[in-house]
């Protein structure tokens, strides 16, 4: 079998009954959080900016019911149409027209 510690240095201390890898020193932990908060801000910015869309699209796009109510008053309408242009040349010839 390879042995791994030679490409992943941090892999070393795992096999000798410590916890894990050894932290890294302060001055990185500082430039990981300072990078975290940075990554975090520009996160909530996107999320304000995703919200802001989500809300512009409810208010401004149909919903299934809407549709549906749509559908229904086009059926409505052709049938209407289709019944009246049956009905009224009888009528017509009735009226004597």
């Amino acid at each position: 079998m390879v042995d791994p510690t030679p490409l992943f240095p941090s892999l070393q201390s795992v096999g000798d009954g410590s916890s894990g890898p050894p932290d890294p020193p302060d001055d990185d932990m500082q430039a990981r959080v300072a990078k975290l908060e940075s990554l975090a801000e520009k996160t909530g910015e996107r999320l304000n900016a995703i919200e802001r869309d989500l809300a512009v699209i409810k208010s401004n796009y149909a919903t299934k019911a809407d549709l549906a109510e749509g559908n229904n008053r086009i059926i409505m309408w052709v049938v209407g149409a289709i019944f009246l242009a049956q009905l009224l040349p009888a009528v017509l010839k009735r009226i004597g027209l």
